[in-house]
């Protein structure tokens, strides 16, 4: 499965490569080598062929992907990823800009078994931090029951012979 999670910056970052880092709830497991998971092209963050209905609130990821051997033009480029439990590092080439709404998709390995008690995420990349933010209620079977219909026992002693049939 995966998340999608946008962010703002106030400051344009100043280094060549910055690290986004992510932290979620208690028992979200994010794989160790996770950058083939990480999804930011327009084309795709929300679904293949997504660019036809791009939210017009965010801003598309800057840069070109891809050239003719299908790499990104090096512009915010994702050039790594490195997930530990509920935390992720995403190492960003530099070109974001300050006061865009980016969108990321990120690759969740696995998911809590049940809806975190301090079910808050939080985001910082270039020495900016968000604050906690709610995260999303696990799409499971919720206040499900097994009822039975019956509680009687049938015995039937001419189904309950076998035959082999080879």
């Amino acid at each position: 499965s995966s998340v999608i999670l946008s962010f703002q910056l106030a400051n344009k970052p100043t280094i060549e490569i910055e690290t986004l880092r992510v932290r979620a709830p208690r028992g979200f497991d994010f794989a160790e080598d996770c950058l083939s998971g990480v999804v930011v092209q327009q084309s795709e963050v929300f679904g293949p062929n997504s660019d036809a209905t791009w939210p017009s609130k965010f801003t598309p990821w800057p840069g070109r992907c891809c050239d003719a051997k299908g790499n990104w033009d090096g512009v915010a480029e994702v050039v790594g990823c490195v997930g530990t439990g509920p935390s992720m590092e995403i190492q960003i080439r530099r070109g974001l800009e300050a006061g865009s709404d980016y969108v990321i998709r990120i690759p969740i390995a696995a998911n809590p078994d049940t809806i975190p008690q301090t079910n808050v995420w939080t985001l910082e990349f270039g020495g900016e931090s968000s604050d906690p933010f709610l995260g999303f209620e696990l799409w499971t079977f919720t206040e499900a029951a097994v009822r039975p219909v019956s509680t009687a026992r049938v015995l039937d002693t001419a189904t309950s012979r076998f035959e082999n049939l080879l």
